[in-house]
C-alpha cells in the first residue's frame, strides 16, 4: 500500500540573527529521520535579511525542503499560506525551534488518523529547554489541579480554560482548513492557536488522542510569553454564552475561577450545540470538581474571617464584654476569665495524661493513661 503524502509546514524569519540555526537544523533532521517517507517539507520565510536564505537554499538543494521567501502578516498568516501551497491532504505544523519526538511520530499519526477515520490526531508533548533537557510539566506554573495535566493528556474537556493540546504535535486533514484557519496574530497574539482549537471543537471535527509523545516543544519562544491579546480569545468565545457584560480582563478571572452562573451558561451553550465528538460527561464532571473546590475554599475563607484559630479562642458576652479566653501554648491550655483572670489550666503530656489546675496552681484532677 502506497503511503499518502504528508505536508510539514515550518515558518522562519532571521534564524541566523536570532541564533536559532542549530534548532532549525535539528528540526529538519527529525523530519528526515522519519520512517514515514512520503513527506514534503514547506518552509515559509518572512523575507529574512541575515543569511537565512542561504541556509534554506542549502537544504532545498539537498531535497529536504521547499522554501518560499515573501512578506507575511506574521507566523499564523504564513502558516495559512503554507497550507494553501501544500500538495497533500494531510498537514503538520512544525516550528523551527521544535522537533519530532522520534522516527515513528508521523507513521503513528497517519496510521491512526486513517484507521479511525478522524479529522485530526494529537498526542503528548515533551517540553525541553535550550539545551534539549526535558522540563517536568509539574514544575510549570498552573492555575489548575491534577485533573488538568498540561499537554500530557486529552484536555479537550477543559478547552474553555486553556489550549487543550499543542497544534505542533498534531496532524490534520487539509479539508478542515476550509472551515477553520489560524487567527490574526494582530488581534489574538501568539496564542492565536488557542482560538483555532476552540473553533475545531465548535465545528465538531472528529479527533483522536494517542497517549504518545509526538513533539519536543522548546520553551522560551514567542508563544511562551503572556500576552494581553489572549483576552480577545476569551472574549470571542465567552460572549457566545455568558449573559453579563464584563471587561475583557474580567473574562480571565472567570476562566480561573468560574462562577456557578458561568458554569451554568457554558453547560447550556455546549448542550445546545449538540456536538457529536465532544465528551460532555468528562467536561461536566470537571465543572462539578471546580465548583466543589471553590466551595471548600470559601469555607476556609469564612473561618479566616472569623479570626478563629486552634491556638486561641475568645468568647464575648453581649458581643462586646470579654467573657473568657482560651490560649494554647506548649501542650497547655489556659482558660482566663474576662481575658486576664486565670481560671483553669490543663496540661497534656506526650503519653496522653492530663492534669487540671484551678486558678493555674490548685490541682483538682489528673487523668493518667496507661
Amino acid at each position: 500500500m502506497l503511503e499518502e503524502k504528508v505536508t510539514i509546514i515550518t515558518v522562519v524569519y532571521n534564524l541566523v540573527k536570532s541564533g536559532r540555526v542549530k534548532y532549525f537544523e535539528q528540526m529538519v533532521q527529525s523530519v528526515q529521520s522519519q520512517t514515514y517517507k512520503n513527506i514534503e517539507h514547506i518552509v515559509l520565510d518572512g523575507k529574512s535579511t541575515d543569511g537565512t536564505l542561504e541556509l534554506l537554499d542549502k537544504y532545498q538543494k539537498k531535497g529536504y525542503i521547499k522554501y518560499y521567501s515573501e512578506k507575511d502578516g506574521g507566523p499564523y498568516d504564513a502558516m495559512n499560506k503554507g497550507i494553501q501551497k501544500a500538495d497533500s491532504d494531510y498537514i503538520i505544523i512544525l516550528h523551527s525551534d521544535d522537533y519530532l519526538y522520534d522516527k515513528n511520530a508521523i507513521y503513528l499519526q497517519m496510521k491512526y488518523l486513517t484507521k479511525e477515520k478522524v479529522d485530526y490526531v494529537f498526542g503528548n508533548t515533551l517540553f525541553i529547554d535550550e539545551k534539549n533537557k526535558e522540563i517536568d510539566v509539574k514544575s510549570l506554573p498552573s492555575i489548575y489541579d491534577e485533573n488538568f495535566k498540561f499537554q500530557k493528556a486529552d484536555n479537550m474537556h477543559c478547552f474553555w480554560m486553556d489550549i487543550p493540546f499543542n497544534h505542533e504535535g498534531a496532524i490534520f486533514k487539509k479539508s478542515i482548513f476550509n472551515k477553520v484557519t489560524f487567527g490574526d496574530i494582530k488581534k489574538y497574539g501568539p496564542s492565536a492557536d488557542f482560538k483555532f482549537e476552540i473553533d475545531l471543537i465548535l465545528n465538531d471535527f472528529k479527533y483522536l488522542y494517542i497517549p504518545y509523545n509526538f513533539l519536543c516543544f522548546r520553551l522560551g519562544g514567542v508563544s511562551s510569553k503572556e500576552n494581553k491579546e489572549f483576552y480577545n480569545i476569551l472574549e470571542y468565545f465567552y460572549r457566545k454564552f455568558y449573559p453579563l457584560e464584563v471587561k475583557k480582563e474580567e473574562y480571565n478571572i472567570l476562566r480561573q475561577n468560574p462562577t456557578p452562573l458561568f458554569v451554568y451558561a457554558l453547560k447550556n451553550y455546549l448542550i445546545s450545540l449538540d456536538l457529536k465528538n465532544f465528551d460532555y460527561k468528562k467536561c461536566f464532571d470537571f465543572f462539578d470538581l471546580i465548583l466543589e473546590k471553590q466551595n471548600q475554599r470559601k469555607a476556609i475563607d469564612v473561618l479566616r474571617e472569623m479570626k478563629v484559630t486552634s491556638n486561641q479562642l475568645t468568647a464575648k458576652l453581649f458581643s462586646f464584654l470579654p467573657l473568657f479566653k482560651i490560649k494554647n501554648k506548649n501542650n497547655t491550655k489556659h482558660y482566663n476569665l474576662f481575658n486576664f483572670l486565670p481560671l483553669l489550666k490543663v496540661k497534656t503530656k506526650a503519653n496522653g495524661s492530663k492534669s487540671y489546675k484551678l486558678f493555674n496552681f490548685l490541682p483538682i484532677m489528673k487523668i493518667k493513661k496507661k
